[in-house]
């Protein structure tokens, strides 16, 4: 059986990297688009960045059954809709998620390292997501975050035990999203928006609503400009009080609303994000570590090798010559 890596399959050595590259093209109906072609596929990827996710869908044409060989240190989340086809992930001890016809899964997987096999020719849609963002969003619909993390079985890799099949709802939502007629920045509003129908289709069945969060409005959407300014200011010298001052919120309320919404500490948050912006920067450049370690925000090189294998059981050289995707 033929057996192929990512740069083979997809003419790059991560599946990220395609996400955020300068299209070929310009846009249609809010999707990028990618013909794949190689010796086991002919096929297409169309795919529409929505800043937390990714909504990606591809048709294959396959040739003849293959392996696919995975290997990523980041943690991969995703929601997989096995439209036509199937898929099998196994891990290097044998571990499996398999995944047929029909059926869907919720994935969450804290390193990526193994195969995929694919006997049939496919049609798949994807949703790649940040997992904080996943919980705050499902928060802000009245899920409570304790159910939520009982729910996911992290331990386990999956939300549902087995794969289960796709409802007519969910059909009829990836209808919506792929066949709308929307162009310009309505069209990826539209994707948007129906993608996140599509999410929360996935839990409302499977987790029992409790009482709205204790967090007034005003305080959530305090909370969106923290995140957000964090997300663009992480490799900055950030002082606790100024943020609080800044932003006019008490230090113990931010202490508090941030854990509960976004399931980490202030600077718990803004150090995973220098150390993902790092990950970053060593695969998809040549730059010197030590500069790395600077631009994301890191005074003391060692200290920046030390959170990093903390996070990514791995070496920053070690990361620079390693493959992978997210798959």
């Amino acid at each position: 059986m033929e057996r192929l890596t990512l740069k083979q399959f997809y003419d790059t050595m991560l599946l990220k990297a395609l996400f955020f590259s300068l299209p070929d093209q310009e846009s249609q109906k809010g999707f990028q688009h990618k013909s794949i072609s190689n010796a086991v596929v002919d096929g297409i990827m169309q795919h529409c960045h929505c800043d937390q996710f990714v909504v990606c869908y591809q048709e294959w044409s396959i040739k003849k059954p293959f392996s696919l060989l995975v290997e990523h240190p980041e943690h991969m989340v995703k929601f997989q809709f096995e439209l036509e086809g199937s898929s099998l992930f196994t891990d290097e001890e044998g571990k499996q998620i398999p995944i047929p016809s029909g059926h869907q899964q919720f994935i969450y997987l804290p390193t990526t390292k193994g195969s995929l096999y694919y006997p049939l020719s496919r049609k798949v849609l994807d949703i790649h997501i940040e997992f904080d963002f996943l919980l705050a969003f499902l928060r802000e619909q009245g899920f409570s975050r304790t159910q939520l993390k009982e729910h996911f079985l992290v331990n386990s890799w999956t939300f549902f035990r087995e794969a289960i099949p796709i409802t007519f709802e969910q059909q009829t939502l990836i209808r919506e999203l792929l066949a709308h007629s929307f162009e310009g920045a309505f069209a990826k509003d539209y994707i948007r928006c129906k993608a996140m129908e599509i999410m929360l289709s996935v839990f409302s069945e499977k987790v029992d609503t409790v009482s709205r969060i204790s967090w007034k409005s005003q305080d959530l959407h305090i909370l969106q400009q923290i995140r957000s300014y964090l997300d663009q200011n992480f490799a900055k010298d950030l002082q606790f009080k100024t943020i609080c001052r800044t932003f006019g919120i008490n230090e113990f309320k931010l202490k508090k609303a941030f854990k509960e919404c976004y399931g980490d500490t202030v600077f718990g948050y803004i150090r995973k994000a220098r150390l993902k912006h790092a990950l970053h920067l060593l695969v998809d450049t040549d730059m010197d570590i030590k500069e790395v370690s600077y631009i994301c925000g890191f005074k003391y090189p060692h200290h920046f090798s030390q959170l990093f294998f903390q996070h990514y059981r791995c070496r920053p050289r070690e990361a620079r010559s390693k493959t992978g995707v997210i798959v």
